[in-house]
């Protein structure tokens, strides 16, 4: 939120070096893209002059508005890879499951990270692809039979028996431990 004060008090330049570092301080390596996005609503709300509040409570609300917006995202890419219940799945899975998404998206939690997944779901790809998390996917490879049958488990990949273990018939059926 410093950085974000110091960018509404000097609108639109943001600081490069955050002072409360020290007279060393390294160079701020936040990309400036959230800084902007918070500090741009609360100027436009503030009518030129936002308030200390404005500030704080357009920087506590924005993460879960990008999360909402992410878990949004994730259902249009669900259905359109798969169909409306994977996309529906998918998108509850994402805004239910504990984890960094879910921590970084709470109210208050004014932090770059919720934008960072928004904008890579948000990731456009070649015409015909569907991209997610840089990797592009064109919708015929993954209605084909070809890679349906790639993501079954290969029977070369399994073990044989002798080459580097034993068959699994000839492990002891329990196993023992010291007590």
């Amino acid at each position: 939120m410093r950085l974000i004060d110091n960018l509404v008090r000097n609108y639109p330049h943001r600081a490069v070096v955050d002072p409360y570092l020290g007279p060393d301080a390294p160079r701020v390596a936040v990309p400036p893209l959230f800084d902007l996005l918070v500090g741009s609503i609360a100027w436009a709300i503030g009518l030129g002059a936002p308030t200390a509040r404005t500030v704080e409570v357009v920087g506590a609300l924005i993460p879960p508005i990008l999360g909402a917006l992410t878990v949004i995202v994730v259902f249009l890419i669900g259905t359109r890879l798969f169909d409306r219940r994977t996309g529906f799945l998918a998108a509850a899975v994402l805004a239910v499951a504990p984890g960094q998404f879910l921590t970084r998206s709470v109210l208050g939690f004014t932090d770059h990270h919720v934008a960072e997944a928004f904008l890579t779901a948000l990731e456009p790809g070649p015409p015909g692809a569907i991209s997610v998390h840089g990797s592009t996917t064109y919708r015929s490879q993954i209605q084909s039979e070809q890679f349906t049958d790639s993501c079954r488990p290969c029977p070369a990949s399994r073990r044989s028996p002798g080459r580097d273990r034993p068959a699994a018939s000839h492990w002891p059926s329990h196993a023992s431990f010291p007590a």
